[in-house]
């Protein structure tokens, strides 16, 4: 069994989780409870639900993957509503979200991996 600190997708998703830790920082006070503090446990779940898939069996882990491909979708749509209410720039906002599409295209690949070893 692979060490998930060892998968890219999880050092990926841990990089991208600490960086928008950072980013929520600079949000006004009322957003980072609110909209801040959403995207601090998106953007970990998605860390936490790779690092857990790997404790389970291949149903178990298919799950938690989709879990934390699930979580990136979330992470996108906060960006967008970042975006909106102008505290990212275009900038930040495409290169987080290339970064996270990237995590994502990396998790469907693990998950039809894990499918097709299943059959």
């Amino acid at each position: 069994m692979k060490n998930f600190r060892d998968l890219k997708v999880y050092q990926k998703a841990k990089r991208i989780a600490h960086q928008l830790y950072e980013l929520s920082k600079c949000f006004p006070s009322y957003e980072n409870r609110e909209l801040g503090s959403q995207l601090r446990r998106a953007s970990s779940s998605i860390v936490l639900n790779i690092g857990e898939s790997k404790q389970f069996y291949v149903g178990k882990e298919i799950t938690r993957l989709n879990d934390a491909y699930g979580s990136a979708s979330e992470v996108r749509t906060i960006l967008d509503l970042l975006l909106m209410r102008n505290y990212i720039t275009q900038e930040k906002f495409n290169n987080f979200e290339s970064e996270i599409v990237e995590v994502q295209k990396m998790l469907y690949v693990m998950i039809n991996r894990l499918k097709a070893e299943a059959k």
